[in-house]
Formats: C-alpha cells, structure tokens, sequence
C-alpha cells in the first residue's frame, strides 16, 4: 500500500486533540478551506479549559522578536486581531521593552535567512526587526524616556523609589552572573504596534466560531491512546524507506462523558470510544508529552512541559485609573512583564522565563512504540508534567487582608521564592503595588522546545499523524492565523523553509532562549511552593 497523503484526499475527516491555540486555531482554518469533518476532542470538563495555558485573563500581543520570521508574523497577527470577529478582545497598549547594557556575549544566529541574527544586543536586533518591516517604535534610551513610555502618573505610584528613577538606575549594577563587570543602563524601544489580548474570551470567541461552522468540539473526552493500522510501504517513498513498515494513525481511544459535546453536566455516565479520522492532529500543549508517550523522542526533547509563575493584584477603579493607559512591560534580561490593568482592574505580571518541570511521583507507565525509527523505551514517570488545579485541586484556606479566608486550590500555588522575585520586579516598575496582597498566583504552562521554535508537522514513520504544538511562551498572541500553518503542513503545501524550521526531528540547535531568563530550568520543588501567608500584603504579614 502507498503511504497516506492527506493531500490526495478529496475530503479528509480530521481528529484534533487539543482545543487550545493550536488546536482552535487549526480547526477554524480547516473549516475555512472547505473541510467539513473536522472533530475537536478537549479532556477538561468545561471549555475553555481551567488550566490550559491560553485560559487566562490576558496575554502580550508583540511584534519585537530576534528572529524575523516572528516578528513579521507577528505582525499579520496584529493586524488580524484588529478584524470585528475577534469582538474587541484585542488591546493596542503599546510594548515598552528595556534590557540592561552591556549585554551578554554573541548568540549564534537563527531564524529564516534574512531575518537571521548574530549580536550581542539583542534588544537592538528586535527594534531593527520592528522597524524594518514598518512597526511604530522608538528607541528608548534613558529612565526619563522610560518612564514617559509608561505614561503612567509617577507622582501618584512612587516612582522616586524606583529602580527606573534617576538616581537609582543611572549606573545599576550588574548580575553577580554577569561575564562583565562595568556599569549597566536601561536601553529598549517603544513599539505602539502591540498590547494585549482578553485570552480566555478570545479562545471562547474561536470556540463559538468553529461551532458556528460546523466543526465538532466535544470536552470531557480524555485520550487515552492513538489507534494505529499497519502500512506497508514499498520503494523509496515512505519515511521509513524501501519496504520498512509505518504506521498510519487512524484515531484516538478516548474517555467521553455522555452528553458532553457541548457544555459538559459533572457525573456525567462515561464511555470508552474510538473517534477515528483520516489525519490526527495533537495540539494537547503541555500534556503532549505525557499523554503520548509511545510518540518517543519526537516528543520527549521537543515538547517539554515547564510551569511559568504568575501574580495578580485586584486594584479598585480608582486605584486602576493612573495605570490603565500604560504599555505593556517587559524586561527583555529577567523575562519580567506586567500589563496594564484589565477591564475587571487586575493587573497581570508573572516571568517568561526557564520556569519549572514536574515529574509526578506515580510510578512507571507502559512504553509503546510508533514504529522502528523511533525509540520505544521511554519512561513516562520521567517526563514533565503540568500540575495544575485538576491534578491538584484540593483547596488551602488562604487568609485575606479583611481577615476573611477563601479557598484556592493547590494546584494554583507557585514557588514561595518566585513570589519574593516577583514583588522586587515589581517594585522595579510600580513599587506602589508591590507590598499589595497577590489576589491569585497559578503556574502557566508553558510546551517548551529547545530552539524556541514551535512543533508543526507530520511525525516520522506516521504519516496520518500531526504534531502542532511546543508553543514555547509565545504563540498565543499568533491564535489568529497560527492554525493556517497547521493547515499548510497538513495539505503539504507548507513552505519547506517554515516546514524545516517547525519539522518534528529538525536538528535541535543548542538551547539559548535568547529572548527568556538564561537560568536553567529547574525541578518544582512542592516543599517550598508558596503558603497562603505568602499572598498578604507585605506590612500585615506576621
């Protein structure tokens, strides 16, 4: 038999696990184009799911990347969140992005060809991108510009006790880590081209959508393993060569909750099915490599899950007011970032950084293998997993200013350590809310792969079977156009360039996260993860 080509397909049905970024997105874009069988499987109960990455207040919408590609993308992405079927969920806040001087050594170069780079500055490789291709931004050269970037009222905030006012920031010295020891400034641009997204009303404004066109978006189905049907493949066409046996995917053994293809009812009967299609794409995020791991190393090394910590304090109206026309921040050295506040006056910060991994202490898991090409031996136990409220959903009491306590479950806490780190960033930029009690803190996590770069494209040895997923922090802000590359590489109609650059066993350049925090990623410790003493307000805490 000849290996499936979803392009000779005349109406190929597709399986998408996953209804996140990447699997929302992809679906919509397939309905777009004509398909008319397209099926969306989510395990969580209710959609948007609670602990998915993409279900959260906001999310930065920028073009400033090191790598061209994505700051052109990003830019089409800009431009389509404008568009009215997105209902105002976008925000053009401005970006004000700083980083200290001098700058770490040489990076080595990455990207698509043009946009490929090589310097020590990176801040200025980002502006250069920007301008380049026509972004409204200007350079940011000294605390007075930065603070007038912020546009926010500096008398009312604090801001002498700043690390931004003058007599602090002009000559800050550098991290103990730093390979230099000279004076260091605050240098960036102001890009007017950007802002924020509503996260979770955008991925429910997609969800309606995909529903609106006929697609299939069912919650409550946990996959419980990929349905496979042998193929053999003769002369040199196959990926496995010259009579080497593939295995064609030919869907998902699920857990469904009877009568959930909607809204999901608690205690619903469940049944195992088999919901089969022609292509499977699996967009399941940080639960890519935990939930497949007969997948091997295509997974494993490109799709590792890390929990990212974020804060938010409940401002008032009045006291939301002199921050609601500042930009988005974000600290190009630290990972640091924090948003103005939203329209229920939150304000947003948290660290876009190596973050942590989670390896659940539950034992080994079976192996299973896709086919010869790939290593069969994995241990599941050994891979990250999120940990979020439903894996650890059990409440804390956690005490309040007003001395009334309310619940929070365990799975939203972050470590104790990072809470300290983020109230001293904090303090950096808006020191008037940095003692304020945090109002919720919840790991984000983040499918991370060491270039950076995302996993989009067809698995080696199954050919039926596509990988969407390794958003690595920033593919979000893509939500509406990320889901026609899906498309592309699933008709075969990608551009090899991007189908190299996404390609599931690319050659993994060494790990330099050239645009996050440059500390290792580190194992959460649930020993230190914070208390709920940690969140009051600092004058109160006993």
């Amino acid at each position: 038999m000849v290996t499936v080509n979803p392009t000779h397909l005349t109406c190929p049905s597709v399986v998408i696990v996953g209804a996140g970024t990447f699997g929302l997105s992809t679906a919509a874009h397939l309905l777009e184009r004509g398909y008319t069988d397209v099926t969306v499987l989510d395990r969580a109960p209710v959609l948007p799911a609670q602990d998915a990455a993409s279900t959260d207040i906001n999310k930065v919408v920028r073009s400033c990347y090191t790598d061209r590609f994505y700051t052109a993308l990003a830019r089409r992405a800009i431009e389509a969140w404008k568009g009215p079927e997105w209902e105002g969920c976008y925000h053009e806040s401005g970006i004000l992005l700083v980083r200290k001087h001098p700058d770490p050594p040489p990076l080595p170069a990455a990207g698509l060809g043009d946009g490929a780079y090589s310097s020590p500055d990176l801040g200025d490789v980002a502006y250069e991108n920007d301008r380049a291709l026509g972004a409204r931004t200007t350079r940011i050269t000294t605390p007075a510009s930065i603070r007038a970037a912020l546009a926010v009222d500096t008398a009312y905030i604090g801001f002498g006790n700043s690390l931004l006012s003058p007599a602090s920031h002009t000559t800050l010295s550098p991290p103990t880590s730093s390979p230099k020891s000279s004076p260091t400034t605050y240098s960036g641009s102001h890009n007017l081209d950007g802002g924020w997204a509503e996260a979770a009303r955008a991925v429910s404004v997609l969800l309606a959508r995909v529903r609106a066109q006929g697609g299939k978006v069912w919650a409550g189905c946990e996959v419980r393993g990929l349905v496979w049907e042998e193929d053999v493949v003769g002369g040199s066409e196959g990926v496995g060569g010259e009579g080497r046996a593939q295995r064609k995917c030919v869907g998902v053994r699920v857990l469904r909750r009877r009568g959930d293809t909607t809204h999901n009812s608690a205690g619903a009967d469940t049944t195992e099915e088999v919901i089969r299609g022609d292509i499977v794409v699996l967009a399941a995020g940080a639960w890519t490599a935990s939930a497949f791991p007969e997948l091997g190393p295509s997974v494993q090394g490109r799709c590792v899950a890390t929990g990212q910590s974020v804060a938010t304090i409940q401002l008032t109206p009045a006291s939301a007011a002199p921050y609601r026309d500042a930009p988005v921040f974000l600290d190009f050295d630290t990972g640091f970032y924090v948003f103005p506040p939203n329209p229920d006056n939150i304000v947003k910060f948290a660290l876009h950084a190596a973050g942590h991994t989670y390896v659940p202490d539950n034992g080994t898991s079976p192996n299973a293998s896709v086919g010869t090409d790939l290593n069969s031996n994995l241990n599941s136990s050994r891979v990250s997993t999120p940990r979020t409220i439903f894996s650890h959903p059990a409440p804390s009491l956690t005490p309040t200013a007003s001395g009334t306590p309310h619940a929070r479950p365990d799975g939203l806490r972050i470590p104790r350590t990072v809470v300290h780190e983020l109230r001293e960033h904090l303090r950096a930029v808006y020191p008037a809310l940095a003692d304020m009690e945090f109002a919720g803190t919840r790991l984000c996590w983040y499918t991370d792969s060491p270039d950076n770069d995302w996993v989009i494209g067809r698995v080696p040895g199954a050919p039926s079977l596509v990988l969407a997923t390794s958003g690595s922090g920033h593919a979000f802000k893509f939500l509406p156009i990320i889901g026609s590359i899906v498309a592309d590489a699933i008709e075969g109609t990608l551009d090899p360039i991007i189908a190299r650059k996404f390609a599931v066993d690319r050659a993994i350049a060494p790990a330099t996260l050239a645009e996050r925090d440059s500390r290792p990623v580190s194992a959460l410790d649930e020993k230190e993860l914070c208390s709920p003493e940690d969140l009051l307000p600092v004058r109160v805490k006993m």
